[in-house]
C-alpha cells in the first residue's frame, strides 16, 4: 500500500483585476481586489490596495501590520484621503492619508490577570462604512451556541471611539449595505429563507423596517445622494426618489441578464456593467434615467470585462485583465496603466504530511 499526497506548496502572488474602483473628482483613484472570504491563502506580499493621483503611477497602499488575522482585505473609501478596511477579524482599520498609513481602529483588550492576550473577541467584521469623518456602521457576526451564527451591526458616533450594537434578526443574510447620513442605513437582505428585500433604517441602524423593493438573489444598492437611489438585481432595476423609504421599478431594455452595478451621475445620466451571472459584464450607459441603454464599445474589452468601474463627471475607469483603463469620451480614447494589483493562487506538489492524501495499491 502506498499513500499519494497533495500538499499546498508556495506560490509568489500573481497580478489579479480590481474588483472595485473608486475615481475621485481630483483624477486620483483607488483600485481594490476586496477578498471574499478570509480562508484564501494570503500573505504580506500581496497587493489589495494600490492608489494613483493622475491614473497612470500607481503605488502600494495595502496595510501591512495587521494586529490580527491574515492580509485579506475589504475596504471602503469615505473620502479620498480616508478608507477603511477589515479582514474578517475583531479588529477594523483605517488610514486617513490615502493609505500612506493605517491605524488599528479602537478595540477591546483581553487580559488574564497582567498578561496581555491582544484584541477581546467581540465578533468577527465583513464590513464598514462611514458616512462622514464621525458617523460609521461595522456589520459583522457572533457564534452563539444555541442558534449558530447571528448578523449584528456597530454604530459610531465619534469616528470610532466607542461604538453600539444593534443585533439584526436571526438568519438573516446581509449582501449589500449603503450609509447615506448619520440616520439613514440601508441594506439588502434575505431573512429565514425568505427572498431578498431592501430594508431601511432612519434611527441610525436602531431598527430596519423592509420595503417594496425590486430585488432578486443578489441585489445591490447604489444611490446618487440622500433622495435618488437604484436597487440592481436579475434583469430588474428599482429606483427610490425618497431615500429608500418606497421603490418603483424602471422598465427598460435591456434582457437575459443582471445589473452587476450602476452609477449615475445625474438622476437622467448613468452607467451600468450588465452580464449574465459567471460571464464577463458589458458596459452600458443611459441619458433618460435608466429606460433606454446604449452599449458602449470597448476596444480592449470586445467580449466584456471580467473586473468592474466606476465614474465622476467626465471621466470613467475600467478594470480589465489585471490593467485600469480611464476615459474622458466613453473610451473613444482613452489611457492604460497597471495597479499592481496581486493575490496568491494555490498551487500543489507531491508531498507527505497533508491531508488530501490518497491510498492506493499496485
Amino acid at each position: 500500500m502506498m499513500t499519494w499526497c497533495s500538499q499546498a506548496s508556495y506560490a509568489p502572488p500573481k497580478p489579479v483585476t480590481a474588483n472595485e474602483i473608486k475615481l475621485f473628482p481630483s483624477g486620483s483613484i483607488a483600485a481594490a481586489y476586496n477578498r471574499s472570504g478570509s480562508y484564501e491563502t494570503n500573505s504580506k506580499e500581496e497587493v489589495t490596495l494600490s492608489f494613483s493621483t493622475d491614473g497612470i503611477l500607481f503605488s502600494n497602499r495595502t496595510p501591512t501590520s495587521p494586529l490580527k488575522g491574515g492580509y485579506t482585505f475589504g475596504y471602503s473609501f469615505q473620502s479620498e484621503a480616508a478608507m477603511y478596511a477589515i479582514n474578517g477579524e475583531t479588529v477594523t482599520y483605517k488610514t486617513s492619508d490615502a493609505g500612506n498609513n493605517w491605524s488599528p481602529m479602537k478595540f477591546e483588550s483581553s487580559y488574564i490577570g497582567p498578561v496581555y492576550f491582544g484584541p477581546k473577541s467581540t465578533g468577527y467584521y465583513n464590513a464598514i462604512l462611514f458616512a462622514d469623518a464621525a458617523n460609521g456602521i461595522r456589520k459583522g457576526y457572533v457564534y452563539n451556541e444555541s442558534s449558530g451564527s447571528e448578523s449584528f451591526l456597530d454604530r459610531t458616533g465619534d469616528g470610532g471611539e466607542s461604538w453600539v450594537r444593534y443585533p439584526i434578526a436571526k438568519q438573516t443574510s446581509i449582501y449589500d449595505l449603503v450609509m447615506l447620513s448619520p440616520s439613514e442605513i440601508l441594506y439588502t437582505a434575505s431573512n429565514s429563507g425568505s427572498g431578498m428585500n431592501v430594508y431601511r433604517s432612519t434611527d441610525g441602524g436602531a431598527s430596519f423596517n423592509a420595503t417594496n423593493g425590486p430585488t432578486s438573489y443578489r441585489s445591490k444598492l447604489f444611490f446618487l445622494d440622500s433622495l435618488n437611489g437604484w436597487v440592481g438585481a436579475a434583469n430588474s432595476l428599482g429606483k427610490t426618489v425618497n431615500g429608500g423609504a418606497s421603490w418603483a421599478t424602471v422598465t427598460h431594455n435591456l434582457t437575459g441578464g443582471s445589473f452587476w452595478k450602476v452609477k449615475f451621475l445625474t438622476v437622467n445620466d448613468g452607467y451600468a456593467l450588465y452580464g449574465v451571472d459567471y460571464s464577463l459584464g458589458k458596459l452600458f450607459k443611459t441619458a433618460d434615467g435608466g429606460a433606454n441603454w446604449t452599449l458602449i464599445s470597448l476596444p480592449f474589452a470586445t467580449s466584456g470585462i471580467d473586473g468592474t468601474f466606476d465614474a465622476v463627471a467626465g471621466k470613467i475607469a475600467v478594470s480589465h485583465k489585471n490593467y485600469l483603463y480611464v476615459s474622458t469620451n466613453d473610451f473613444v480614447s482613452y489611457s492604460g496603466a497597471d495597479p499592481g494589483l496581486t493575490k496568491h493562487s494555490y498551487a500543489y506538489s507531491n508531498a507527505v504530511g497533508n491531508a488530501a492524501c490518497i491510498p492506493f495499491s499496485f
